[in-house]
């Protein structure tokens, strides 16, 4: 079995790391593919590129691919365009992989002939500091989804991030392209794994979790205050985009999440705790902005956000994304 990896690359302090990681591992069938974004003007740009072409000198397995439009989505759909193996893997670019995680792949994919998704565990490493410190991580349970047979109801602990999974290579095929306008990078800084997996439950892919697929987000802490607001409100506005866009779709579940999101902050127990009212309110208005903001200037083509054709092309060139998100610091 050969096994594509697709990885957004934007950090130059940690994309070596992370790409000896997969080339430390057990399993030798692969290839890497380093997708890089944005103006090569950028310095850190030019460091990653150069930092890439040199690990690929010592291994013809490394490539390395540069697109002009920002994004982690879309960087991930220039890789799977490029990928020539039978499963493709996708790590990011701040983590390491464990030494048999291809291996566990393979396994899997082997033992389990009719999952075409699995997603796996994000362990994050102590952190340096008690206070304002933030690191994505995921602890999922064994077991296997089948969105049809149960109804679109996941089992208990069945959850992944995008920073470990992996597909059969007809399953991009037949989900489609990551949207563009949403993830690292783009005018909805989060939400992209969700919008994902709920375009896989609509075609029916049986997606699996295990904690035997281990990534370690080595470099994955946030820290300082203002680290801490910035990951907040991205995954405050991503999610209220991607709620728009439910909405748009004719998905009853966006304004059900509206409305949840408006519930959960002003509960009882935040009115009487002014600082738990005031994170809430702030919270909630920014979900409601973007929200808003994507019912009047987004529509969906195809499953994915398109902008209205009629809506000035103010905030949607790639300068005005690179303002609002850079994929340099990924949430």
């Amino acid at each position: 079995m050969n096994i594509s990896i697709v990885m957004p690359v934007s950090r130059a302090d940690t994309i070596q790391k992370s790409i000896q990681s997969i080339i430390n591992q057990d399993w030798t069938h692969w290839e890497i593919i380093a997708v890089g974004q944005g103006s090569l003007q950028k310095l850190n740009r030019q460091r990653v590129k150069e930092t890439v072409e040199y690990l690929q000198g010592n291994d013809s397995r490394v490539n390395y691919l540069h697109i002009k439009k920002q994004g982690a989505t879309a960087a991930r759909n220039a890789g799977v365009a490029a990928a020539r193996g039978d499963v493709i893997a996708m790590i990011d670019d701040d983590c390491e992989a464990r030494e048999d995680w291809l291996s566990v792949i393979v396994r899997f994919f082997e033992s389990n002939p009719t999952v075409d998704f699995v997603g796996g565990a994000l362990v994050a490493p102590p952190s340096e500091r008690s206070w304002f410190s933030v690191c994505p991580s995921n602890h999922p349970s064994e077991s296997i989804y089948d969105p049809i047979a149960m109804e679109g109801i996941p089992p208990a602990g069945w959850e992944w991030i995008s920073a470990n999974i992996a597909m059969r290579k007809e399953v991009a095929e037949r989900v489609g392209p990551w949207d563009e306008l949403i993830g690292p990078g783009t005018i909805f800084p989060a939400a992209d794994d969700t919008d994902f997996k709920l375009r896989m439950e609509k075609v029916g892919i049986r997606m699996a979790t295990t904690p035997r697929l281990v990534v370690n987000h080595t470099y994955g802490y946030r820290y300082g205050l203002g680290a801490m607001i910035k990951f907040q409100y991205g995954y405050a506005y991503g999610n209220g985009g991607l709620a728009g866009k439910l909405t748009l779709n004719d998905d009853p579940r966006g304004k059900e999440w509206l409305n949840s999101v408006k519930e959960e902050c002003f509960k009882t127990r935040r009115l009487i705790r002014p600082y738990l009212l005031a994170r809430s309110i702030w919270r909630y208005r920014i979900f409601t902005e973007a929200y808003e903001w994507c019912l009047q200037n987004l529509q969906v083509r195809n499953g994915l956000l398109q902008p209205i054709k009629s809506t000035p092309s103010k905030g949607f060139q790639q300068t005005d994304f690179e303002t609002l998100s850079s994929s340099d610091s990924n949430l």
